[in-house]
Parts: C-alpha cells; sequence; structure tokens
C-alpha cells in the first residue's frame, strides 16, 4: 500500500510538471514564430509602402491623343520588386523581374492595403492602388522569408521534444528528491508508532497480570495486595509520564512557541537546585551547582517553562545514570550572548557510535537496557526539539564507563515565536 501510495504520489508529480512544461515550450514556440514571421514580413511590408509612396510621388506619364504612351517609375530600394502598371485592363508596363506562378500574371483581390499571394509553391507580398487612373500592383517574393521561418519551425519542434526529454528526466529525478523527506517523515512515523507500541506493551502486560490477580481474590482486602496495587501505581506513573512527554514533543514539532518573560537568574537556579537535590538523596548522589560568576541581579528573557524543562531532562538522567553516592555537578557560566549550562555526572557514560543516536526517540542502548535503569527514551528527543524551538545549542562529550557532559548554550534573549 505504502509504495502504492509514494508511486502514485511520484506519477502525479511528474505528469503534472511535465504537462506544465509541454505547455510552456508550446506557447513559447508559437510566440517566437509569431513575432519572428512578424518581423520578417514588416520588413517586406515596409519596402513595399516605400515603393508606392515613390511612385504616388515620382513616376512620369507620357499622354498622346488621350492615351499613355509611356509611364517612368522611380528606382525601387529593391531591385527584387516586381511592378505592373495597367489602364482599363491592359497593360503598359512591368518590371523585368520574372513572376513566378500558375498564372501569367499575379490575381489581387479586391482588397486594400497589402496582402499576401499565393499561386502555386511560390508566395509573395502585395498592394495594389490607384494613380492618376491607373492601376499600380507591386509585388515582392517572400520565398526566403517563409524558407527561414520553416527552418525556423523544425528547429523549435527539434528543441521541443529535445527539452521535453530533457524535462522528463529532470523532473523524475527532482520527484525523487522531493519526496525522500515525505519517505523519511513516514517511515519515521512508522518507527515511532511501532517504538511507542513497544514501550506501552510491558506496562500494559504488568498492570494486566496484577488486574487479573486482584480478579481471582475479589474477598481480599486492599492490604492483602498492598504491593500488586503499589506496583500497578507505579506502571500507571510510568504511562502518564510517557503520555505528557508524548503529548509535548508532538506539540513542539507542530507549533513550537515560545512564551518569554523576564527571569532573575539566581532565582531560576537556586528554585531548580533545590528541588534535585532531593530526588538525588533518594538515589544516594551529591548534587552540587559552581559558577564563576556572581549570578545577582542577571536578568534574562526566557520561556522559564520550556528552558527548566530542558535543564530538568538533564539533571534527571544525570542522576537516574549515576552510580550510588555518585556526583552531578552543574556549572552555570555567563558568556557574552548566551548562559552556558552544564551537566556532569561520573556515571556509565555513553559509547562513541551511540552518540549520533541518543537523540533519536525511544533509542536506549543496549548497556542501558541491561542495567535495569528505568526510562523510554524520550527525554533527550523532548530536549532536541525544545532547543531547535528556543534557538538552544547542545554539546555532548562523553567516555564510556567514565560519565558525560551535556552542554546548553540558552541566548540571554530567546525571541518570540
Amino acid at each position: 500500500m505504502q509504495k502504492d501510495i509514494f508511486s502514485t504520489t511520484r506519477k502525479n508529480i511528474i505528469g503534472i510538471s511535465i504537462g506544465l512544461v509541454m505547455g510552456t515550450l508550446v506557447v513559447f514556440a508559437v510566440i517566437t514564430q509569431t513575432l519572428f514571421k512578424e518581423s520578417l514580413l514588416d520588413d517586406v511590408d515596409q519596402q513595399l509602402l516605400t515603393h508606392k509612396n515613390m511612385i504616388i510621388n515620382d513616376m512620369h506619364i507620357r499622354y498622346l491623343n488621350g492615351k499613355v504612351i509611356e509611364v517612368t517609375l522611380p528606382s525601387p530600394l529593391s531591385k527584387e520588386i516586381i511592378n505592373y502598371v495597367w489602364q482599363d485592363g491592359q497593360l503598359i508596363k512591368n518590371s523585368p523581374h520574372i513572376y513566378k506562378g500558375k498564372h501569367t500574371y499575379p490575381i489581387f483581390p479586391k482588397t486594400e492595403g497589402i496582402i499576401t499571394i499565393r499561386d502555386g509553391e511560390y508566395e509573395y507580398r502585395g498592394i495594389q492602388f490607384r494613380h492618376e487612373g491607373l492601376v499600380v500592383q507591386l509585388l515582392l517574393s517572400v520565398d526566403s522569408q517563409i524558407n527561414a521561418i520553416k527552418q525556423l519551425r523544425k528547429a523549435l519542434v527539434i528543441a521541443f521534444f529535445a527539452l521535453t526529454l530533457v524535462g522528463l528526466w529532470t523532473i523524475y529525478i527532482l520527484a525523487k528528491v522531493a519526496l525522500k523527506p515525505l519517505y523519511k517523515a513516514y517511515y519515521k512515523q512508522v518507527e515511532f508508532i511501532q517504538d511507542a507500541s513497544h514501550e506501552m506493551r510491558t506496562p500494559l502486560a504488568i498492570l494486566r497480570g496484577k488486574i487479573e490477580l486482584l480478579a481471582r481474590n475479589p474477598k481480599d482486602t486492599i492490604e492483602a495486595h498492598y504491593h500488586e496495587m503499589a506496583g500497578m501505581m507505579s506502571e500507571l506513573s510510568g504511562l502518564e509520564k510517557l503520555n505528557k512527554d508524548l503529548l509535548l514533543l508532538s506539540k513542539e514539532d507542530m507549533k513550537g512557541i515560545v512564551q518569554v518573560e523576564e527571569i532573575h537568574l539566581e532565582a531560576f537556579i537556586n528554585e531548580l537546585i533545590d528541588f534535585y537535590k532531593e530526588v538525588a538523596k533518594l538515589r544516594k548522589v551529591s548534587l552540587v551547582c559552581e559558577h564563576k560568576e556572581a549570578l545577582q541581579g542577571i536578568n534574562v528573557y526566557w520561556d522559564s517553562i520550556k528552558v527548566k524543562r530542558c535543564i530538568s531532562i538533564l539533571l534527571e538522567n544525570a542522576i537516574k545514570y549515576s552510580h550510588i553516592n555518585g556526583k552531578v555537578t552543574m556549572k552555570v557560566q555567563v558568556e557574552e550572548r548566551n548562559i552556558e549550562v552544564q551537566v556532569i555526572d561520573e556515571g556509565i557514560g555513553i559509547k562513541k557510535e551511540a552518540l549520533s543516536k541518543i537523540f533519536n526517540r525511544f533509542y536506549r542502548s543496549n548497556e542501558v537496557r541491561a542495567s535495569g535503569v528505568e526510562g523510554n527514551g524520550i527525554g533527550l528527543s523532548l530536549l532536541k526539539s525544545l532547543a531547535y524551538t528556543m534557538g538552544i545549542k547542545i554539546e555532548v562529550k562523553s567516555q564510556y564507563g567514565k560519565g558525560s557532559c551535556f552542554s546548553l548554550h540558552i541566548p540571554k534573549k530567546i525571541k518570540n515565536k
């Protein structure tokens, strides 16, 4: 089914695109041929009109007994112009140039202005007018111009097919490139659903088992199954946290809205550290905060909820993956434009080959899974999404077996979105 979807989409893109390309090429060819033809014929027409004006101004006629015995015409600008002078249907003057066609003389329709005369295989532009009782006909062959137009038409046809083939190949390649992000998004979505289902499967199975156990003993008191109830609450709490993280992650991917407010940095850091010191004590880990500069009097413009979530993710991971009696250090340094927050632990560390994967959704290395540490692999993925929204730069350094250092470079003024 997915192959059919992408195949149909690719075909639609190619079909629409090649249709637009071919339509554009046809319009271009028609316009080019029309303009070229008009340009060539305009030059011919101008010669005819110029010679007409010269005849009107400079034609000399000799009469004898009321009859025209001699007509003298001015020399035309183009020696190729053919002229005929008629009186009462009789030819009294014509140029030495040969008229080529089926007929002895050209047949002019009763139309004023410049016309096109086709006679057999030959084509002319002509004009007919009256002057001093005579009918004057002027012709100029346009066979060379017509041949030039035919050559242009042939060249345009060849260019049309060549460009269509090139366009088809180019569009095919571009369609594949354009669909790559869709392929990636589709498979990431499929992978996301599979991973989410996998993460939910275990707690749901545990809940089902404990509920079935309770259902077998309907007369027992709650105290008799206290451990089972506590386990169910723990699993429900994990599912609730997973659901909240997934919802927040989807919101960040879709909207990424930032609500900036002025924050006193010292109070913000102290509140965060005081809370996580208690969390660290429960896990028998010590948490300390270090900063070179005094934080008092420094104000920043952050989305307090999202920045707090970013730092909390790092502190929770550092405490969770530290050894018993281990130490977690949070360092705060004021830079020119940023506040750098480092979270350093002495825990299990991360292997080099896993560093590029730790921000993937639901990713947990085999070592972490084997250690039995609780988690669902959403935290760092959420951190990456939040950091992108707020323009926070993340750096990671880790040595397997010795610990990790995560650094956040948080702008002092996060831009509203």
